[in-house]
């Protein structure tokens, strides 16, 4: 940004008033690196990609992309080839010579073709089969889940149709798709609003299959994520896993300073298991202080493993306090598998 300024002549101002502009017409996307602003400029894909989600109701001209953009239609052709050959788009291709004038989002016309929920639940039920587990593309539940025809009851009917243990649930089929929809919020793709939505019906499925199953026995374990931290949808789902063993579960949910938590503990059970759950890197220096704490306040009474997100390979020497890190379904599985029951 400060090169921007520079090279127009512009202060801060005039340039943040101009930059929010050119976000809002979707032409970059401003990002935050150590306290300044950096700007990328969108690619030829990306700006289709957007174009056609703001549009998502309708069928879009190459002319009307190409005007908007200033983009010439030798320079979106390739473009748009890719992104049909990824799955990403549906081509027009009824009109004369075989040429493609008009394109769509896929599934935006499977969506509006559906006029019951027996019809819609047999069709989405499909989708899910053939295309998000076994090819992981998870662009029809997308579409589905921040779809004005989402209906409860129906999603919950074709996720048991999956007939899949809690792990493999989990596993194959949640956490891949919710980091989808990271990325694709992350690239501007889905609002911030839609991005909320998919997570909120996400997490009410997890919440009545945690509540169906989950038969609090057994040695307690406790579920939190890291202060400040507010993605709870990953202890959701470990929650979810925990309900296959015989353990009892509290996740607290919502994060609250490690004093606190320090002190629910003393006043309540002493758990066998505490598991510390972090989304963003920028949170590695709150997980390792409350580490701190936990081995301050309780020794080595208690078994703390931490995961996330937020956590790479290269962070499993970075926390000695912890007993176990989790940074892959490999992790998780073998925790389940061979530390949690001491096998």
């Amino acid at each position: 940004m400060e090169e921007l300024m520079k090279s127009v002549d512009l202060d801060e101002t005039k340039a943040l008033a101009f930059l929010d502009e050119l976000q809002n017409e979707n032409q970059v996307t401003l990002k935050k690196e150590s306290g300044n602003v950096i700007i990328e400029k969108k690619t030829t894909k990306e700006l289709i990609m957007s174009h056609l989600l703001r549009n998502r109701e309708r069928e879009v001209s190459v002319k009307e992309i190409a005007e908007t953009y200033n983009l010439k239609r030798n320079t979106i052709s390739n473009a748009i080839r890719e992104l049909e050959l990824k799955g990403k788009i549906i081509l027009d291709r009824q009109r004369k010579k075989g040429q493609f004038t008009h394109m769509s989002l896929a599934g935006e016309r499977t969506s509006k073709a559906i006029t019951s929920p027996q019809v819609q639940h047999t069709k989405v039920s499909k989708d899910y089969r053939q295309e998000d587990l076994v090819k992981n593309d998870f662009q029809n539940s997308i579409e589905y889940l921040r779809s004005t025809n989402f209906n409860h009851v129906d999603f919950r009917k074709i996720t048991d149709g999956l007939k899949l243990n809690s792990f493999t649930f989990i596993v194959n089929y949640v956490t891949p798709l919710m980091k989808r929809v990271g990325v694709l919020w992350e690239e501007n793709l889905l609002s911030t609003g839609e991005e909320h939505i998919i997570t909120e019906r996400m997490g009410k499925l997890l919440v009545e299959l945690i509540n169906e199953r989950n038969n609090k026995q057994g040695e307690l374990v406790l579920l939190a994520p890291v202060e400040n931290e507010f993605h709870t949808l990953a202890l959701l789902s470990l929650e979810l896993i925990f309900t296959d063993y015989n353990k009892k579960v509290i996740n607290l949910g919502k994060p609250i300073p490690i004093e606190f938590f320090i002190r629910y503990i003393h006043e309540t059970e002493l758990p066998s298991w505490i598991f510390l759950s972090m989304t963003l890197p920028m949170y590695r220096g709150t997980l390792k202080r409350e580490l701190k704490s936990l081995r301050t306040a309780f020794g080595t009474k208690i078994k703390i493993a931490i995961g996330g997100q937020g956590l790479t390979n290269e962070d499993k020497t970075k926390f000695p306090e912890a007993n176990n890190i989790i940074v892959s379904n490999e992790d998780l599985d073998y925790f389940f598998q061979n530390v949690l029951n001491n096998k």
